[in-house]
């Protein structure tokens, strides 16, 4: 049976991303790299070739607490019917992994998918979730930047598919292939591979258009 691949319905689906760059800790460097991450991904899940509506995609950096956060990503993860989309980059405590990890669990959508550039993919394997991650749950990953490069590694990794296609994934990039062309690419150049867990149709979800797909 073939597998159908398709865009979030725009009006039950949500995004919400949440980095936090800034950390004033010898232990936490600062990471100026997570702002650009959340708004070039903002940026491109909101555009034509995206999947989600400007209205319904929330950017959150450097929180003062966590309150504004678990308060937004509450009302946002309540209002998903269809699809929801949490990115999160940086360094976070173990606190908020376990209070994500009820709330995507507690959303009424029918697709969850979780995307962590950081330390907290651990613990966050729940019903109905697709997660990638920028190094297996097992690892304890910073979210480094290359010297010079305006996003995080894996981040940037994800913008570019997004914005230039794979040219084998067809005419939508599901969280499924770009998951598999992370994995790839990091084999390729010998770097430790992504984490990928997929549960339910979130897989199939599409983030967006795939621009190298041939023209038929």
């Amino acid at each position: 049976m073939s597998v159908r691949i398709r865009l979030p319905d725009p009006e039950g689906s949500r995004a919400f991303l949440l980095g936090t760059a800034t950390h004033g800790s010898d232990e936490s460097p600062d990471l100026p790299a997570v702002a650009n991450n959340l708004e070039d991904l903002r940026a491109v899940l909101t555009s034509p070739l995206g999947s989600f509506a400007a209205g319904h995609c929330d950017v959150l950096l450097d929180p003062p607490d966590l309150i504004p956060f678990f308060d937004g990503l509450n009302r946002r993860a309540a209002e998903a019917t269809d699809t929801l989309l949490i990115y999160f980059a940086g360094h976070g405590p173990h606190s908020m992994r376990d209070r994500l990890r009820e709330l995507v669990h507690a959303s009424p959508a029918t697709n969850k998918i979780v995307i962590v550039d950081g330390g907290i993919a651990r613990e966050l394997d729940v019903e109905s979730c697709c997660l990638l991650a920028s190094a297996p749950a097992d690892a304890n990953p910073q979210a480094p930047a290359p010297p010079g490069m305006r996003n995080t590694a894996f981040t940037g990794a994800l913008l570019g598919l997004l914005r230039h296609g794979i040219p084998a994934a067809g005419p939508l990039l599901s969280v499924g292939a770009l998951g598999d062309e992370l994995r790839r690419s990091a084999h390729r150049q010998g770097l430790p591979l992504p984490g990928q867990r997929s549960h339910g149709t979130a897989a199939h979800i599409a983030l967006a258009r795939n621009l190298a797909a041939p023209v038929t």
